[in-house]
Protein backbone atom coordinates (compact mmCIF):
# COMPACT_ATOMS: atom_id res chain seq x y z
CA UNK A 1 0.00 0.00 0.00
CA UNK A 2 0.81 3.41 -0.79
CA UNK A 3 2.59 6.48 1.68
CA UNK A 4 1.14 9.19 1.30
CA UNK A 5 1.64 13.18 1.79
CA UNK A 6 -0.53 16.11 1.42
CA UNK A 7 -1.09 19.31 1.94
CA UNK A 8 -3.39 21.58 4.00
CA UNK A 9 -6.13 23.03 2.06
CA UNK A 10 -9.83 22.98 1.12
CA UNK A 11 -11.26 19.32 1.77
CA UNK A 12 -7.71 18.14 2.70
CA UNK A 13 -9.49 16.19 4.88
CA UNK A 14 -11.80 14.58 2.54
CA UNK A 15 -8.56 13.56 0.27
CA UNK A 16 -7.09 11.68 3.36
CA UNK A 17 -10.17 9.91 3.88
CA UNK A 18 -10.45 9.02 0.34
CA UNK A 19 -7.14 7.64 -0.01
CA UNK A 20 -6.87 6.28 3.45
CA UNK A 21 -8.32 2.84 2.82
CA UNK A 22 -5.78 2.35 0.13
CA UNK A 23 -2.15 3.70 1.64
CA UNK A 24 -0.56 1.99 4.67
CA UNK A 25 0.57 5.60 5.62
CA UNK A 26 -0.97 8.81 5.37
CA UNK A 27 0.43 12.42 6.78
CA UNK A 28 0.10 15.73 5.80
CA UNK A 29 2.99 17.98 4.89
CA UNK A 30 4.35 20.81 6.89
CA UNK A 31 7.37 22.65 7.13
CA UNK A 32 9.32 20.00 9.54
CA UNK A 33 8.27 16.94 7.48
CA UNK A 34 9.28 18.70 4.08
CA UNK A 35 12.83 17.56 4.00
CA UNK A 36 11.24 13.90 4.51
CA UNK A 37 9.70 13.99 0.94
CA UNK A 38 11.69 11.16 -0.27
CA UNK A 39 9.84 8.46 2.13
CA UNK A 40 6.36 8.75 0.10
CA UNK A 41 5.47 7.15 -2.92
CA UNK A 42 2.61 10.20 -3.22
CA UNK A 43 2.66 13.95 -3.38
CA UNK A 44 -0.96 15.12 -3.23
CA UNK A 45 -1.64 18.84 -3.59
CA UNK A 46 -5.16 19.54 -2.33
CA UNK A 47 -7.41 22.80 -3.71
CA UNK A 48 -7.27 26.11 -1.40
CA UNK A 49 -6.38 29.94 -2.49
CA UNK A 50 -5.85 31.74 -5.79
CA UNK A 51 -2.45 31.08 -7.06
CA UNK A 52 0.08 34.52 -7.48
CA UNK A 53 -0.10 35.17 -11.25
CA UNK A 54 3.73 35.99 -11.14
CA UNK A 55 4.38 32.29 -10.90
CA UNK A 56 2.87 32.14 -14.67
CA UNK A 57 4.62 35.71 -15.77
CA UNK A 58 1.78 37.61 -15.75
CA UNK A 59 0.11 40.84 -13.87
CA UNK A 60 -2.32 40.42 -11.34
CA UNK A 61 -6.15 41.27 -13.56
CA UNK A 62 -8.55 39.06 -11.37
CA UNK A 63 -6.51 37.60 -8.54
CA UNK A 64 -8.34 37.51 -5.39
CA UNK A 65 -6.99 35.96 -2.39
CA UNK A 66 -3.25 34.39 -3.26
CA UNK A 67 -0.79 33.61 -0.56
CA UNK A 68 3.07 33.89 -1.71
CA UNK A 69 3.80 31.77 1.13
CA UNK A 70 1.74 29.46 0.75
CA UNK A 71 2.94 29.43 -3.46
CA UNK A 72 6.56 29.33 -2.15
CA UNK A 73 6.20 26.72 0.24
CA UNK A 74 4.07 24.22 -2.31
CA UNK A 75 6.40 25.06 -5.28
CA UNK A 76 9.30 23.85 -3.06
CA UNK A 77 7.22 20.81 -2.36
CA UNK A 78 6.87 20.37 -6.24
CA UNK A 79 10.12 20.99 -7.21
CA UNK A 80 11.59 18.76 -4.36
CA UNK A 81 9.09 15.82 -5.37
CA UNK A 82 10.39 15.80 -9.12
CA UNK A 83 14.05 16.26 -8.30
CA UNK A 84 13.23 13.11 -5.95
CA UNK A 85 11.24 11.07 -9.04
CA UNK A 86 7.86 11.16 -6.85
CA UNK A 87 4.46 11.03 -7.96
CA UNK A 88 2.33 13.78 -7.71
CA UNK A 89 -1.48 14.46 -7.62
CA UNK A 90 -3.12 17.80 -7.54
CA UNK A 91 -6.07 18.62 -7.26
CA UNK A 92 -7.90 22.28 -8.07
CA UNK A 93 -5.29 24.74 -6.65
CA UNK A 94 -2.89 21.91 -7.08
CA UNK A 95 -3.74 21.13 -10.48
CA UNK A 96 -3.14 24.59 -11.11
CA UNK A 97 -0.04 25.37 -9.36
CA UNK A 98 1.69 21.88 -10.75
CA UNK A 99 0.95 23.28 -14.10
CA UNK A 100 2.32 26.80 -13.59
CA UNK A 101 5.62 25.63 -12.26
CA UNK A 102 5.83 23.92 -15.28
CA UNK A 103 5.21 26.67 -17.52
CA UNK A 104 1.83 26.61 -18.18
CA UNK A 105 -0.68 29.69 -18.82
CA UNK A 106 -4.01 30.42 -16.73
CA UNK A 107 -7.33 32.30 -17.03
CA UNK A 108 -7.19 34.19 -14.23
CA UNK A 109 -10.88 34.66 -14.42
CA UNK A 110 -12.87 32.35 -16.12
CA UNK A 111 -14.49 35.78 -17.42
CA UNK A 112 -11.58 36.06 -19.41
CA UNK A 113 -12.95 32.64 -21.29
CA UNK A 114 -14.32 32.85 -24.38
CA UNK A 115 -17.63 30.30 -22.98
CA UNK A 116 -19.80 29.99 -19.98
CA UNK A 117 -17.96 27.69 -17.21
CA UNK A 118 -19.82 26.83 -13.81
CA UNK A 119 -18.29 27.13 -10.69
CA UNK A 120 -20.84 25.76 -7.81
CA UNK A 121 -19.95 22.43 -6.43
CA UNK A 122 -23.25 21.45 -5.75
CA UNK A 123 -24.99 22.94 -9.25
CA UNK A 124 -21.86 23.71 -11.35
CA UNK A 125 -21.76 19.83 -12.83
CA UNK A 126 -20.31 19.09 -16.90
CA UNK A 127 -19.81 16.50 -19.06
CA UNK A 128 -15.76 15.79 -19.42
CA UNK A 129 -14.52 16.05 -23.30
CA UNK A 130 -11.82 12.85 -23.83
CA UNK A 131 -9.01 13.36 -25.76
CA UNK A 132 -9.64 10.94 -28.43
CA UNK A 133 -5.63 11.36 -29.11
CA UNK A 134 -5.17 9.52 -25.81
CA UNK A 135 -6.96 6.75 -25.48
CA UNK A 136 -5.17 4.98 -22.56
CA UNK A 137 -5.49 7.99 -20.66
CA UNK A 138 -6.63 7.45 -16.53
CA UNK A 139 -8.39 10.32 -15.53
CA UNK A 140 -11.57 9.64 -18.29
CA UNK A 141 -11.94 6.11 -17.38
CA UNK A 142 -13.21 6.80 -13.82
CA UNK A 143 -15.03 10.43 -14.61
CA UNK A 144 -17.59 11.32 -17.11
CA UNK A 145 -19.47 14.22 -15.40
CA UNK A 146 -17.60 16.23 -12.96
CA UNK A 147 -18.19 19.22 -10.17
CA UNK A 148 -16.64 22.67 -10.17
CA UNK A 149 -15.70 24.88 -7.58
CA UNK A 150 -12.71 27.49 -9.18
CA UNK A 151 -12.63 30.61 -10.84
CA UNK A 152 -9.31 30.37 -12.13
CA UNK A 153 -8.45 27.79 -15.11
CA UNK A 154 -5.71 26.30 -17.31
CA UNK A 155 -5.48 27.62 -20.22
CA UNK A 156 -2.39 25.75 -21.59
CA UNK A 157 -0.46 22.95 -19.98
CA UNK A 158 2.77 23.10 -18.12
CA UNK A 159 5.29 21.14 -20.39
CA UNK A 160 5.01 17.22 -20.63
CA UNK A 161 1.73 17.12 -19.65
CA UNK A 162 -0.85 16.13 -21.71
CA UNK A 163 -4.35 17.61 -21.89
CA UNK A 164 -6.82 14.16 -21.19
CA UNK A 165 -9.75 15.84 -20.69
CA UNK A 166 -11.56 19.29 -20.93
CA UNK A 167 -14.93 21.21 -20.56
CA UNK A 168 -15.68 23.73 -22.72
CA UNK A 169 -12.19 25.58 -22.64
CA UNK A 170 -11.27 24.98 -19.42
CA UNK A 171 -8.05 21.98 -18.80
CA UNK A 172 -10.05 19.52 -16.77
CA UNK A 173 -6.83 17.07 -16.27
CA UNK A 174 -3.77 17.05 -17.42
CA UNK A 175 -1.29 13.79 -17.25
CA UNK A 176 1.85 12.22 -17.62
CA UNK A 177 3.99 8.88 -16.17
CA UNK A 178 4.78 11.40 -13.00
CA UNK A 179 1.88 13.70 -12.81
CA UNK A 180 -2.16 13.61 -13.15
CA UNK A 181 -3.79 16.65 -12.45
CA UNK A 182 -7.71 17.45 -12.00
CA UNK A 183 -9.15 20.73 -11.84
CA UNK A 184 -12.42 19.25 -9.97
CA UNK A 185 -12.89 17.83 -6.61
CA UNK A 186 -12.86 14.01 -6.78
CA UNK A 187 -12.49 13.58 -2.85
CA UNK A 188 -16.63 14.89 -2.96
CA UNK A 189 -17.94 12.40 -5.68
CA UNK A 190 -19.63 9.31 -4.53
CA UNK A 191 -18.37 7.31 -6.88
CA UNK A 192 -14.46 7.95 -6.36
CA UNK A 193 -13.00 5.17 -4.33
CA UNK A 194 -12.03 3.16 -7.46
CA UNK A 195 -10.04 6.10 -8.69
CA UNK A 196 -8.46 7.01 -5.28
CA UNK A 197 -7.57 3.20 -5.09
CA UNK A 198 -6.03 3.62 -9.05
CA UNK A 199 -4.12 6.55 -7.90
CA UNK A 200 -2.54 4.83 -5.06
CA UNK A 201 -1.60 1.66 -6.86
CA UNK A 202 -0.27 4.20 -9.78
CA UNK A 203 2.04 5.88 -7.36
CA UNK A 204 4.42 3.04 -6.49
CA UNK A 205 5.15 2.30 -10.12
CA UNK A 206 8.37 3.71 -11.10
CA UNK A 207 9.20 5.91 -14.32
CA UNK A 208 11.77 7.73 -15.91
CA UNK A 209 12.26 10.93 -15.10
CA UNK A 210 10.93 13.12 -17.89
CA UNK A 211 12.19 16.78 -15.99
CA UNK A 212 15.95 15.66 -16.03
CA UNK A 213 18.08 19.23 -16.21
CA UNK A 214 14.77 20.75 -17.59
CA UNK A 215 14.73 24.38 -16.72
CA UNK A 216 11.64 26.48 -15.60
CA UNK A 217 11.53 29.82 -14.34
CA UNK A 218 14.69 29.65 -12.77
CA UNK A 219 13.92 26.00 -11.56
CA UNK A 220 16.26 23.07 -12.97
CA UNK A 221 14.96 20.02 -11.48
Amino acid sequence: MARIGVTVGSMYKSIIQSFTPFSSFIEVITESSIEYLNTFDLIVLSGGSDISPIIYNEDNRNCHIASEEKDRFEIDIIIKSIRLNKKLFGICRGHQLINAVLGASLYQDLSEMPSNHYNDIDTGRHILQNNPALPRSIVPRFFKEVNSLHHQAIKSPGIFLDTTTMCNCSIESTENDQIITVQFHPEVLSHSATFFNYVAEWSKFRFRNLYKEVTLNGNIF
